[in-house]
Parts: C-alpha cells; structure tokens; sequence
C-alpha cells in the first residue's frame, strides 16, 4: 500500500514539474518573441484582427489566446489611413496573465 502511495506522490510531482516548465517556458519565449501565439492555444476570441468589425469606435482590438494556465492578451490599433477597404494595424502591447489573474509581465510599444 505504502508503494502505492509513494508511487501516486511521484507521478503527481512529475505532472506538476511538467505544468510549470511549460508556463515558464511559454513566458519567456513569448516575452522574447514579440507577436508571437502561445503553442497550445485551448480557445481563442471569435474576432479577429483582420475584420474592420471587431475594432472599436477608438481603432483598438484586444485578442485574447486561452492556454494551459495563462492568457495572453494583445492589442492592436488601426493605422491613421486605414479604411474600410484597406485597413492596416500595428501591435501596440502585449500582457501575460498566469492562471487569468495575476499579471507576470506586460510589454508596451
């Protein structure tokens, strides 16, 4: 029984190590890699950064990655000549949120 236990303990240490390594792994590559998506992505906004429709009366838009433990959240901003037609946007910043709470880092242009 004992052996079990000690068993069950190792596997739950191992998954644990595993979840963590990825987080950190994930924070720094995509901290490092301006733009970048996160490599599992679990759900995504339905809006994308390509339709004039999602973007506010103000040119932003916030798209949103839900991954294992995080969210990463970017925003983008219409170009000054953007039009219906033809419009163009830039990033502006990016914010990694570990467990959809607490901010780790946040990146600004």
């Amino acid at each position: 029984m004992k052996k079990i236990f000690k068993l069950l303990g190792i596997i739950i240490i191992f998954i644990i190590s595993l979840f963590l390594i990825f987080m950190i792994e994930e924070s720094i590559r995509l901290k490092n890699n301006f733009g970048s998506k996160p490599l599992i992505v679990i759900s995504k906004v339905l809006c994308s950064k390509d339709d004039w429709i999602c973007y506010g009366d103000d040119g932003k838009y916030t798209e949103e990655y839900y991954s294992l433990g995080f969210i990463l959240k970017q925003d983008y901003y219409l170009d000054v000549d953007s039009t219906k037609d033809n419009h163009k946007y830039h990033l502006v910043k990016e914010e990694f949120l570990l467990f959809n709470k607490f901010k780790l880092w946040l990146i600004n242009i």
